[in-house]
């Protein structure tokens, strides 16, 4: 387990082990001990299978930490 106070970074492919990891769970009860196991809460889990419903295996990657670039006036025209 990481020390306490760092903030943990997984790759796509993490995600997408832990998320067919779940998956693969099929009786009741089998699903708890993974977000346990891996250190996650359930809804960090259930916030990467639904990034993975919705857009694929293209929206798992980690993103740049931060609010989000400023949009120029000329793409704010084109929205």
């Amino acid at each position: 387990m990481p020390k306490p106070g760092k903030r943990r970074k997984f790759s796509a492919a993490e995600k997408l082990r832990i998320v067919r990891e779940a998956a693969a769970c099929t009786q009741r009860g089998d699903i708890e001990p993974l977000p346990r196991r891996e250190g996650i809460y359930s809804s960090l889990l259930t916030a990467w299978r639904k990034q993975l419903a919705l857009h694929g295996s293209e929206a798992l990657p980690r993103r740049k930490p931060g609010r989000k670039p400023k949009q120029d006036a000329i793409e704010w025209v084109k929205a």
